[in-house]
């Protein structure tokens, strides 16, 4: 399994640097941009990030307080094992399952309210973003533009348009919510 994945890496690779060559020699201008970086370091990222840390911390102090209900009654189960009869045993092992089994759908839960919020807060940023790039690419007369996190393995920083792209963005994102 091993050998496949390498096989496939080095064929992306050479594939990779075959379609450089081919650009190159047809005169094609490719740059690269990191959009994880423009999310995590543009200032409508960062909002999103603070804006959906706060609206889970209540959610995520409730998780803890019912891990910490678990772990007590797990110790407390441990404590009584050898004193409790094997009916009261019974009884109290079965309701620390129920609490544990609570607590997974209760995670499950805030795991799925949370993706769906990261995506309601993301979608209208990534969609502007992929606009900046697009106007970037005709401005500058760019055939290609390239994540940088999706299939390239080395580039030079003269290519790399991330930085543009974030003043960019901060720049129509302080834009238009003014408007409102």
């Amino acid at each position: 399994m091993k050998g496949k994945r390498a096989i496939f890496i080095l064929l992306g690779i050479i594939l990779f640097g075959f379609t450089c060559f081919c650009a190159q020699a047809q005169g094609i201008k490719i740059a690269v941009v990191d959009l994880q970086k423009v999310l995590k370091e543009s200032e409508p990222g960062k909002k999103a990030i603070a804006e959906l840390s706060k609206k889970f911390k209540e959610l995520r102090q409730k998780l803890e307080k019912e891990q910490k209900k678990i772990k007590k009654a797990e110790e407390e189960l441990q404590r009584q094992r050898l004193m409790l009869s094997q009916e009261a045993r019974i009884d109290k092992e079965t309701e620390y399952k129920k609490m544990v089994q609570n607590y997974q759908i209760m995670y499950k839960s805030y795991q799925y309210k949370m993706q769906l919020e990261e995506k309601r807060l993301r979608e209208p940023i990534v969609k502007m973003i992929l606009k900046i790039v697009d106007e970037y690419r005709k401005e500058k007369g760019l055939d290609l533009i390239i994540d940088k996190n999706i299939g390239v393995v080395s580039s030079s920083n003269r290519i790399d348009i991330t930085s543009e792209i974030i003043k960019r963005l901060n720049k129509r994102w302080a834009k238009e919510h003014r408007k409102k």
